[in-house]
Parts: C-alpha cells; structure tokens; sequence
C-alpha cells in the first residue's frame, strides 16, 4: 500500500436532464477540472483541479468500484495486518453516497463485498 495517510477516490454519479456537469474528467491523470462562479467582481469564473488515486465514472458498476478500491488500497491486507481504515462517502444528497456504501441486496456496496472479502480472506488463512 502507499504511504499516503488518505487515499482520495471519486465516483461520479449519472446526471439526469436537468443536471449539465460543469467539471471535466481526465481519466489518464485521475484529476477533475471544475468551474466555478467566483464571489469576487474581478472575474466571472474560475477553474479548479482535483487529484485522486481513481476516478469511477457513472458507467462504473459496485463491482467495478470495489475491485478498483482493493487494487489500489490492498485495503484488506491492510486490516488483517492489524491498521485501521476509514471509508468516507461525501457528496451533497442525493449523490449516491448510501448506494456506494451499502449497495442493494443483489447489488452490494463497499461495505458489504469488503466484510466479504475479509471473511472469506480469514477463512484461507484459517
């Protein structure tokens, strides 16, 4: 795993039509490059650059997401090793957050395939 203390992902979610997206991803540098009205009088917008280790875009599936999450987190090695972590979703409501974490019965989220995949790691060991 990296030495990072926090690792940064981001999913998008799929806008509906009355959403126009005022960010564009660069899916080779994992950044996402927003507009926004600026508070000051001096100009109208700026521009704004985000980094993270992974970008899901809205064709991403829970599957997908999570496979991603492990690639570049080996985050259940790093609980059987004996380390904290923390998963955070934080978006406005609405953005899916609740669905990222805890999926659908026949589509789990992150928290369900990741106690999975912990118990089905301690089972091999075992």
């Amino acid at each position: 795993m990296r030495n990072d203390r926090v690792t940064v992902f981001a999913r998008l979610r799929p806008t509906n039509g009355d959403d126009s997206p005022n960010f564009i991803v660069d899916e080779d540098s994992n950044q996402i490059i927003s507009s926004f009205e600026s508070l000051s009088s001096e100009s109208n917008s700026q521009l704004h650059l985000t980094d993270f280790r992974e970008i899901f875009t809205e064709t991403a599936s829970q599957e997908e997401l999570f496979e991603g999450f492990l690639q570049k987190t080996d985050a259940v090695n790093e609980l059987l090793a004996g380390r904290n972590i923390t998963i955070i979703a934080y978006g406005q409501t609405g953005s899916g957050k609740s669905y990222t974490l805890e999926g659908t019965p026949q589509n789990p989220g992150i928290i369900h395939r990741m106690i999975d995949k912990i118990f089905n790691s301690l089972d091999r060991v075992n």
